[in-house]
């Protein structure tokens, strides 16, 4: 009777597991994975998967992994980090028929749960196809390494092309292949991978200066866009370069978050607004930015003077002016501060300190409107008055010295005169010329001239100091015909 008893508990328990796997395998193409997990770890020995046929493991992984995918609650919880370990094991050590369905799974969980070095190490077992390779590529997409990233993408051939063009267009938009980027985006026909790509060829087309274009897109944009905010950024910078100043200012004023670019999109309001004459809002603005320390508290400074120079607040404009030349980050905004500075202390009277600053601008840039600086120093100053002697002295110094007196009380700084070596410097048709006030000709007149005492010793006749109150002409010797 024992022996009996014995046989049917054996048959039974044989039947019962027969039943339970016959369950689990149901379960399994059912797509009821936690169900499976349930189940099997109420009956079954899950710590080291003894005496469990393969299949039933194998399935029990995979329920297990798909069961916890993305689940917050169980991503740290210590349970399933000593089931990874096992199953890593169990994947690593057995070379059954569910080996490859194993690798597969594993690494797409790890894929989805972003453990990109993990696998790339899985899928890299086993053959590739699009799915596969599109998984390896945008992992190693999010890994940086767009090398190898691209190595793999272009392995797609039909499944995945929408994927893989987006992606290999971004790769290209980093590496700045630009040109490359936007020949990957043409090439999607879906909708939503067609406003993904939106952000990266409006701001392309910023970068390359084609305003029209970027602006062209904005009729796409809606709130299912991924970071519409740049879009909306790039696009009023379009409008911007395009002086399109009210839409610019509508694109910049849609922006909801700071998108790392705060005090840029305010100072491009802040133009645009000055631009349009909008000063009063404009002033609050720059005097915001003029406060901080930033690329744009110069030119908030420089944009300041020029509002207050066009209310003739002369003496704010001056202030506003030197302190965006003393904020030297944008060597043209450092120039022009510095020309407006001195034009102002021009208009206030203080031709001194407008000299000094204008002399100081041609010091520190030669190159600066050199024109207009110099006109600017001349109109600061009185006019260079210059004395024309000529040969009027008939080479009598006497004559010459009183001619200088009478030219510096009149005003003169520089006395010029002229010396001459005729025969040098004439041709014979020209010594012929006879000149209307005399009945001899310039040749003779002035080789009499030159054959007396003042043009043999070559003296130079400069002004005397003024400042002594008297005239004392200054006679330098020279042997060249350089004067002091």
């Amino acid at each position: 009777m024992r022996t009996v008893l014995l046989i049917l508990g054996v048959l039974l328990s044989f039947y019962s597991l027969g039943q339970n796997e016959n369950n689990l395998i149901r379960y399994y193409n059912d797509g009821n994975y936690k169900l499976y997990v349930d189940y099997y770890e109420k009956y079954f020995d899950n710590e080291y998967f003894i005496d469990v046929e393969d299949e039933i493991v194998a399935y029990y992984i995979v329920s297990k992994l798909k069961s916890n995918f993305k689940n917050e609650q169980t991503k740290s919880n210590p349970d399933l980090i000593i089931f990874r370990k096992l199953a890593e094991d169990y994947i690593n050590n057995n070379n059954n028929n569910f080996k490859s369905i194993l690798i597969y799974e594993y690494g797409k969980y790890e894929y989805n749960e972003g453990r990109y070095k993990s696998a790339i190490n899985y899928f890299s077992q086993i053959d590739g196809n699009d799915e596969i390779n599109y998984m390896i590529g945008l992992s190693y997409f999010n890994l940086r390494n767009y090398v190898s990233a691209k190595e793999h993408l272009l392995l797609i051939n039909e499944n995945y092309n929408n994927d893989r063009n987006f992606i290999l267009g971004v790769i290209e938009y980093y590496e700045n292949n630009f040109s490359k980027s936007i020949s990957y985006f043409e090439k999607i026909d879906d909708y939503s991978y067609s406003l993904k790509s939106l952000q990266y060829k409006i701001s392309i087309y910023y970068i390359n200066k084609n305003y029209n274009e970027a602006i062209s897109l904005e009729g796409m944009l809606n709130s299912d866009i991924s970071n519409i905010d740049y879009c909306y950024f790039y696009i009023g910078k379009s409008h911007l370069n395009l002086m399109n100043y009210d839409k610019a200012i509508e694109n910049f004023q849609k922006i909801k978050s700071k998108i790392d670019r705060e005090d840029e999109i305010k100072y491009s309001i802040g133009y645009s607004k000055y631009k349009l004459n909008q000063f009063e809002d404009s002033k609050l603005i720059f005097k915001e930015l003029s406060e901080k320390k930033n690329l744009y508290s110069q030119q908030s400074s420089f944009y300041l003077g020029m509002i207050f120079l066009k209310e003739k607040n002369i003496n704010l404009a001056k202030n506003y002016f030197y302190a965006s030349y003393r904020n030297d980050t944008d060597k043209s905004f450092t120039q022009n501060a510095l020309l407006n500075y001195s034009k102002c202390n021009y208009e206030l009277g203080d031709y001194d300190l407008s000299i000094a600053t204008l002399e100081k601008l041609k010091s520190e840039f030669p190159n600066f409107k050199s024109n207009e600086v110099n006109r600017l120093i001349s109109e600061n100053q009185d006019p260079l008055i210059i004395a024309e002697i000529g040969i009027n002295h008939n080479g009598s110094l006497d004559s010459a010295i009183s001619i200088v007196d009478s030219a510096i009380k009149a005003g003169a700084e520089i006395i010029k005169h002229q010396t001459h070596v005729v025969n040098d410097e004439m041709a014979n048709a020209a010594k012929k010329v006879i000149p209307g006030n005399s009945n001899k000709s310039i040749y003779v007149n002035i080789k009499v001239v030159c054959s007396k005492e003042i043009n043999k010793k070559n003296i130079w006749l400069l002004p005397s100091d003024k400042s002594l109150g008297q005239t004392k002409p200054f006679l330098d010797f020279q042997n060249d015909s350089t004067s002091k």
